[in-house]
């Protein structure tokens, strides 16, 4: 299920405006890569112009939604096992932090909506909103 996506044309107006790539080295990717049909944001990494994680961090600046980086979060313990480690793993989501009934769980990839409404399901099981 790929809901949340950015489009080409979105991701190159933001990539232009905020300087991340040059007009020309957005032309070169665009132009020396027109009879491909992948997403932009593919050739951009394949192409070496933004890593995956500069793109994470694009895509949920698009999108609206926090990016964060669990290596400079201090991560509570116990929220770590509010998702079975087999979702957690299979799905690549974590839970981070909870305050209350509330818990703020991390994504690896912000198309995957079909894991976070799992984790939704099984927390709203267990009285978390």
């Amino acid at each position: 299920m790929k809901l949340m996506q950015v489009g080409d044309e979105s991701l190159s107006a933001f990539l232009l405006e905020s300087g991340v790539l040059s007009r020309r080295a957005l032309e070169e990717v665009l132009y020396a890569e027109g009879e491909r049909q992948e997403p932009l944001a593919e050739r951009l990494i394949t192409g070496g112009y933004l890593s995956r994680d500069e793109m994470r961090r694009t895509h949920a600046h698009l999108l609206g939604v926090p990016f964060i980086e669990l290596s400079h979060e201090m991560l509570q313990e116990e929220a770590l096992y509010l998702i079975p480690e087999p979702m957690a793993r299979g799905r690549s989501v974590v839970a981070f932090r909870q305050s209350g009934d509330e818990v703020e769980v991390a994504l690896l990839d912000l198309d995957d909506l079909e894991a976070l409404e799992a984790c939704l399901t099984d927390a709203a099981t267990r009285g978390f909103d």
